[in-house]
């Protein structure tokens, strides 16, 4: 899941540009130098499956309701190939895929819904919550996710974070690798470190 909290700080930081309650239209970018992970444990060992493939670009509009400190979304949505993370194994590889949709369902689509600071990390000024809808095999799960983030940049971003998700949430049966005696543990843990770049297209839509 290369993690979509990409597009959401870079909504929430862009808000200055943003009266309330307008909308803007924003393109976005991902470095190469971002990387995403799922981290997951067996009853061997633990193991790490990173995604290889350059992470999307696209448009994305947000409104704006600062009073509210809440950035909302519209077409705010990301489809992810299954098939872009590498375990370092090839039969992990194969098990973990075919657990993740494999041919039948070839993307996980990442929904974003809003960002908004938290009062419980007010102190801390470099976080905000995202909420994101996460569908895998047609099962949509709703997330929340604290992200982390600092701007080394004009309108250039880091974000950093992680996410917990079960794979009993999706429906999904946690894959038996070597012929059922490697057993995946259901919680797997997204975490992810973005550069981020963006331009405003138009504001007050």
């Amino acid at each position: 899941m290369r993690f979509l909290t990409t597009i959401m700080i870079i909504m929430f930081s862009l808000s200055v540009y943003s009266e309330k309650g307008s909308a803007g239209l924003y393109t976005y970018y991902i470095g190469h130098e971002s990387t995403v992970s799922i981290h997951g444990t067996t009853n061997v060992n633990t193991f790490e499956c990173v995604s290889e493939r350059d992470l999307p670009r696209g448009y994305i509009i947000a409104e704006h309701y600062p009073e509210e400190q809440l950035m909302l979304f519209s077409d705010a949505s990301l489809e992810l190939e299954v098939s872009s993370f590498d375990c370092s194994n090839r039969i992990m590889n194969k098990d973990f895929r075919q657990a993740l949709g494999g041919d039948s369902y070839p993307y996980i689509v990442i929904r974003l819904l809003e960002t908004r600071l938290d009062k419980r990390m007010q102190d801390d000024a470099g976080f905000i919550i995202a909420t994101v809808e996460i569908m895998i095999k047609q099962k949509t799960v709703e997330k929340e996710v604290p992200v982390k983030l600092s701007a080394p940049g004009n309108l250039s971003f880091h974000a950093e974070g992680s996410v917990s998700l079960s794979m009993s949430e999706f429906g999904i049966e946690a894959p038996s690798p070597a012929l059922g005696i490697v057993k995946v543990d259901d919680e797997l843990k997204v975490r992810f470190r973005l550069s981020i770049g963006a331009n405003v297209i138009s504001g007050g839509i």
